[in-house]
């Protein structure tokens, strides 16, 4: 695991729209003259960071790597910060920039500039050959219970000769590892699929989007355990530990339970 010293730096700070209140930090820093992204945790000033948005950064990527979607791939680091004239060490995520010499727009701004009339935006993805990538977004998103994959949440990526692709899905924290007390997690609390979720494609729900998949797409068949999660990550309970293992098995076998035969698990 690499070690940043970031006491030198000024990060965004972001009021957290959880209902432990804190604030988020995040910002921009260049690693070898690459642009990077940097997230940390909750934080507040009575307790420091608390909150694990890196650490469920981190292992859901490992999550859609298994799966072999494509996700964006995320570090997690150790780093010591000064804020508000203290200074603490603490894990954080960190993505290098995805678009590089391409062009990118989030899906919601396509969806402005390009749809036809009374075309939703699935239709529009249909139109442009995407919907397979798009599927296996919707299998991810099930899979990790993701509550916040709004119209910026998707980006798509353009070369200079006009072709069109999904960018790697980011973003994808805002799930029952952030938003579940660790006595729910105790309790092995599930998530309901009835819920709503703040999408942009589809759907406002998890569930109903996995309906929507009417192409076939390949998905690998996993089998989570506590190692393969948290190989290099220590301070995190066991109880969140348990419940992350849990929580993305019992998901699988949901998904598989759904029985969509355009889902194929290999």
């Amino acid at each position: 695991m690499r070690y940043f010293d970031f006491r030198d730096n000024t990060f965004e700070k972001i009021d957290s729209n959880l209902s432990t209140g804190g604030a988020l930090l995040k910002g921009i820093v260049y690693i070898n003259g690459i642009k990077h992204y940097i997230k940390f945790g909750t934080f507040n000033s009575l307790f420091g960071f608390y909150g694990y948005e890196p650490i469920v950064e981190y292992i859901n990527c490992k999550i859609g790597k298994l799966l072999g979607i494509n996700v964006l791939e995320v570090e997690i680091c150790e780093t010591v910060i000064k804020l508000d004239g203290k200074t603490y060490n603490t894990y954080v995520s960190l993505t290098r920039d995805f678009v590089g010499d391409l062009k990118s727009i989030s899906i919601e701004k396509l969806y402005d500039t390009i749809k036809l009339n009374n075309e939703s935006v699935l239709d529009m993805i249909k139109r442009l050959g995407l919907q397979r990538e798009v599927y296996k977004e919707f299998v991810y998103d099930y899979i990790i219970c993701n509550m916040d994959r709004h119209g910026r949440n998707t980006e798509l990526l353009i070369d200079k000769s006009g072709n069109i692709k999904l960018a790697p899905f980011f973003d994808n924290s805002l799930t029952p590892l952030i938003t579940k007390s660790e006595t729910a997690m105790l309790n092995f609390s599930k998530y309901y699929d009835d819920s709503k979720v703040n999408n942009f494609i589809g759907t406002l729900n998890l569930r109903d989007n996995i309906d929507l998949i009417d192409t076939d797409i390949e998905i690998n068949d996993i089998n989570i355990d506590k190692n393969t999660l948290f190989d290099i990550v220590t301070n995190v309970s066991d109880v969140f530990m348990n419940y992350a293992v849990w929580l993305y098995n019992s998901r699988i076998k949901s998904l598989k339970e759904i029985g969509n035969k355009h889902i194929i698990f290999r």
